[in-house]
């Protein structure tokens, strides 16, 4: 048990130098190798469903699209959609944001098929959750909605 909160406290120094966030790309090769390191430490003590992997994925998706490599971002967004799902449910918000969030990264990167499903999948989560006149609820049936039509998303060109 000892060794497990060493590991904790190793991966905690080390995302504390992670803040506050600065637009550098040495900033976010660094950030990169600290989320890198503190996902093996967690993985080693928690397993692979915890939220600490949970938010070491998320982190990963961002620090790798901030350094404009899409393909392990990806792959991170997905390895956080199945921890949530797990962690939290498949019906939980969180996991309804993960998909929306993946839909809309889906689409820009060209795979419109794909990126409705996941935008569908949330949004249908979120409905079931907040109800059809919620403002959260509205937008994205509106995201869907234009993404279906084929229009370009603002967000896209980014």
């Amino acid at each position: 048990m000892e060794e497990k909160e060493k590991l904790l406290q190793q991966a905690e120094e080390l995302r504390k130098g992670l803040y506050p966030l600065n637009d550098t790309v040495e900033y976010y090769e660094k950030a990169l190798e600290i989320e890198l390191k503190c996902l093996d430490i967690y993985s080693q003590v928690y397993g692979k469903y915890h939220k600490k992997i949970l938010d070491s994925h998320e982190s990963l998706w961002l620090f790798y699209h901030l350094l404009n490599d899409i393909n392990k971002g990806f792959m991170h967004k997905k390895e956080s959609i199945e921890i949530s799902e797990k962690v939290f449910g498949e019906e939980h918000m969180h996991t309804a944001n993960l998909y929306s969030e993946f839909g809309q990264c889906s689409c820009c990167q060209g795979n419109q098929e794909e990126g409705i499903e996941y935008l569908k999948k949330g949004f249908v989560i979120t409905e079931k959750n907040l109800g059809k006149d919620h403002k959260k609820t509205k937008k994205r049936k509106s995201l869907i909605e234009r993404m279906e039509r084929g229009e370009e998303i603002e967000w896209c060109k980014e």
